[in-house]
């Protein structure tokens, strides 16, 4: 069987035909697909703000106080709640609110909260609250 330049010419027209309408038709659903996604603020995490201006942050006392507030608004705003419920919300839950506490904390930027915290998440301190801690 002879291949004449016709017909070698012809696949490769098909073939760049067919390439381009799949190319296509991946931007499309990209396209698609990011145009869905503009309504949802995916990395801009759920807030909730805590107000601590009411505690004497000199106190122990008060620092735990702002630490349970924190803990509880991680809580709320991560949907972290008693009872059943399937694994992976349970997991995404638990990172949510981990995260959140890690945040809030770091926003405060207190020395004895960021010990409270890293004694209760057995986390180690930050750079930050080491120097802070010295003082």
């Amino acid at each position: 069987m002879n291949i004449t330049n016709t017909d070698a010419r012809k696949r490769i027209d098909i073939r760049s035909a067919f390439t381009a309408a799949v190319a296509a038709a991946c931007l499309g659903m990209m396209t698609t697909m990011s145009h869905a996604a503009d309504g949802l603020p995916v990395n801009e995490p759920a807030k909730k703000v805590v107000q601590f201006g009411d505690l004497n942050l000199s106190s122990a006392t008060a620092v735990q106080q702002l630490y349970h507030r924190i803990v509880s608004a991680a809580q709320q705003v991560c949907g972290d709640h008693a009872g059943p419920r399937p694994l992976q919300e349970q997991v995404r839950a638990r990172i949510c609110v981990d995260q959140s506490i890690n945040r809030a904390v770091t926003a405060v930027d207190h020395p004895v909260l960021t010990r409270l915290y890293a004694s209760k998440s057995r986390r180690s301190l930050t750079p930050s609250a080491v120097l802070a801690s010295r003082h």
